[in-house]
């Protein structure tokens, strides 16, 4: 893979972009750009970012052919999402403000089972938080952060897959 800096410092700056990115796609788009830019192959970002070859690539050539500006995601527009929440407190408050393009759709009332979030919440305190003494909520925070990172797609998709939730296109 052939790709080289547009710009002076566009190798930090993806470097920057990624290091504050919580989105874990988005952040893999820097990196396998970054990746590429210091001369890495495409089979090593692939291996590094667990990402296809085709994810790879085509972030990778976005960088080349737009520089850093095609690399960053685009507000979508266009038809409703629909947000599943359970019944906190904070989610039925009559001070929640909705944006008008997003529908609120509440499971109901003392299901955990049904929120896959909640399923990976579990697995990250067994697997990462449990049995841990903390000095301090950074710490706490610094952990959480840390752990979410570390869980790739697929283990996202295995973990939170339910039948009842399809994604429509």
């Amino acid at each position: 893979m052939n790709v080289q800096e547009l710009m002076a410092g566009d190798i930090d700056m993806l470097k920057q972009m990624d290091r504050g990115e919580t989105n874990a796609k988005q952040r893999d788009r820097y990196r396998a750009a970054a990746l590429a830019l210091e001369g890495m192959q495409t089979k090593d970002i692939m291996l590094k970012l667990d990402r296809s070859k085709n994810f790879v690539q085509r972030w990778s050539y976005a960088y080349r052919d737009g520089g850093i500006e095609a690399l960053v995601a685009k507000s979508q527009t266009g038809r409703p999402s629909k947000l599943v929440l359970d019944q906190a407190g904070w989610h039925i408050a009559k001070a929640l403000e909705v944006p008008t393009n997003i529908t609120l759709l509440h499971l109901p009332a003392y299901s955990p089972e049904l929120n896959p979030i909640e399923r990976l919440w579990a697995y990250i305190k067994s697997h990462y938080l449990s049995n841990r003494v903390y000095k301090n909520y950074q710490e706490i925070f610094d952990v959480t952060k840390n752990a979410w990172n570390k869980i790739s797609q697929n283990q996202f998709k295995s973990i939170c897959h339910t039948s009842w939730i399809m994604h429509e296109n």
